[in-house]
């Protein structure tokens, strides 16, 4: 898949988080529902890469590290 297609693509999966942020009706919610996505995003990166993978991912874009 190009880069093209792939930024499609992710465009794409992403329309129904879009709405979905749309959908909340406050700042609770909207951090309801990234914690909620946040939770689940540890779930796939586990379930797909493992936990070695996650931490890679997440710490490489600055996530997670200590101030």
């Amino acid at each position: 898949m190009s880069d093209k297609e792939t930024m499609k693509r992710m465009q794409e999966l992403f329309e129904p988080i879009e709405q979905q942020i749309l959908m909340c009706d406050s700042a609770e919610e909207v951090l309801m529902l990234a914690s909620v996505m946040l939770t689940k995003t540890i779930t796939i990166f586990d379930a797909q890469i493992g936990e070695a993978g996650r931490r890679e991912i997440i710490n490489g874009y600055g996530y997670g590290r200590p101030n």
